[in-house]
C-alpha cells in the first residue's frame, strides 16, 4: 500500500483487505478474552528504517561566553 501511495496510484482495494483483517482480528481477541486469556499479546516488531536517520544539525552552545568562562576560572584560582 506505501508503494501505491509513494507512487499516486489507487491503493483503495488493499485498504479494504487490511481493514476487513482489523475486524476479523478484533473480533478474535474478543473472543479470547471472553475465554478468559488476559495476557497482553506481544508482538516483536520487525520494522526496519528505510532511510538512516539524519544526522543532528543542532550545533553546540556555550551556556557562557568565552571571556566570561576565563573570568571565572581565573577567579577561582
Amino acid at each position: 500500500m506505501h508503494d501505491q501511495i509513494n507512487h499516486d496510484e489507487d491503493c483503495t482495494l488493499i485498504a479494504l483487505e487490511i481493514m476487513k483483517m482489523r475486524t476479523v482480528m478484533r473480533e478474535l481477541v474478543a473472543e479470547r478474552c471472553k475465554l478468559g486469556d488476559n495476557e497482553p499479546i506481544v508482538v516483536q516488531s520487525l520494522f526496519i528504517a528505510r532511510r538512516a536517520p539524519a544526522p543532528s544539525r543542532v550545533a553546540k552552545r556555550r551556556l557562557v561566553p568565552p571571556s566570561l568562562a576565563q573570568r571565572a576560572l581565573t577567579r577561582r584560582e
